[in-house]
């Protein structure tokens, strides 16, 4: 095996590649658990105000709760995923003004330029270390 600067930063490179894998699929699963708890949250909540309503209004129990549960847990999810575009086109707009070529390409609205095109609020628009192999 060589010693050469290429092959130095080929393994390099790998090394930075497998670490920065590790730290996406640690990164996708601590998001599946936040997602989870947001869930049994809204859940809890909606029983609590289903129970309250129920009691109170003498709503229907079931109807209350699967209603009043899942605005808890749309309703936030929507705010967060406005601001989170919000900030992904501010910062495309700063690219762009600073950059016009390189905005181009990480625009995620032009799909195969720039990896997957939702890549889960990456303010970045999906440029990562991983724009070659984005199926995962």
């Amino acid at each position: 095996m060589s010693n050469s600067p290429e092959d130095r930063e080929r393994r390099e490179a790998e090394l930075t590649r497998e670490v920065a894998d590790r730290a996406i699929r640690r990164l996708n699963l601590l998001e599946h658990l936040f997602l989870m708890v947001a869930a049994g949250a809204a859940l809890v909540a909606g029983l609590l105000v289903a129970w309250l309503l129920s009691q109170s209004l003498g709503w229907n129990f079931r109807t209350t709760w699967a209603v009043s549960a899942l605005l808890l847990f749309i309703l936030p999810a929507g705010v967060s995923g406005w601001r989170v575009r919000r900030e992904e086109r501010d910062w495309l707009q700063r690219r762009a003004a600073r950059d016009p070529a390189a905005a181009e390409t990480s625009n995620p609205r032009h799909g195969a330029a720039s990896g997957r095109a939702d890549h889960h609020g990456d303010p970045h628009g999906g440029d990562s270390l991983r724009s070659s192999d984005s199926s995962t």
